[in-house]
């Protein structure tokens, strides 16, 4: 899949080409939400693998490209189960779900799309999130989005975008 998004960066815009329309989750089971929430984290990673070495190797059109591709991805496939009810209200998920988000900020960042879009973001996991110190402060992986808790993310994230 990173050679994938990595040819469409160049110019091969059919490479990888999300669904034209949302992705519809809501009939899905909480094992399969999982899974589809694991896909589209692997996903994110790839999108922020792929635009960090885009930004390496200086080539601002082609990350232009992937931003266009990554924002479509996330509105299609990431935003309809951030809007899931059940996975939303699902202890197995809700954790996921708020690593997911830390995903899209942290791909915004390395695409350069970071100031509105994480202003968003940041404002839409402190609304869901404020009331859950379940979610902020429970300890996660930091190999899996980059920070030990939530709350660690959101601040880092806050910091990033104001510089």
């Amino acid at each position: 899949v990173t050679t994938a998004i990595l040819l469409m960066a160049g110019g091969c815009s059919t490479a990888f080409d999300p669904p034209p329309h949302p992705a519809v989750v809501s009939h899905l089971k909480i094992v399969d939400k999982q899974a589809y929430i694991d896909s589209v984290k692997s996903t994110l990673k790839i999108f922020r693998a792929s635009a960090q070495d885009l930004r390496i190797r200086n080539k601002p059109e082609e990350l232009e490209q992937l931003s266009d591709v990554a924002d479509r991805y996330i509105m299609l496939q990431v935003e309809p189960i951030l809007a899931d009810f059940e996975a939303d209200k699902n202890l197995a998920t809700r954790l996921e779900i708020a690593k997911l988000q830390l995903l899209c900020g942290l791909v915004y960042l390395e695409l350069d799309n970071a100031g509105w879009n994480i202003y968003k973001l940041l404002r839409d996991m402190e609304r869901r999130y404020d009331d859950q110190p379940d979610v902020l402060n429970a300890a996660i992986d930091r190999n899996d989005v980059g920070f030990s808790t939530i709350s660690d993310g959101m601040r880092s994230l806050d910091e990033w975008r104001t510089r």
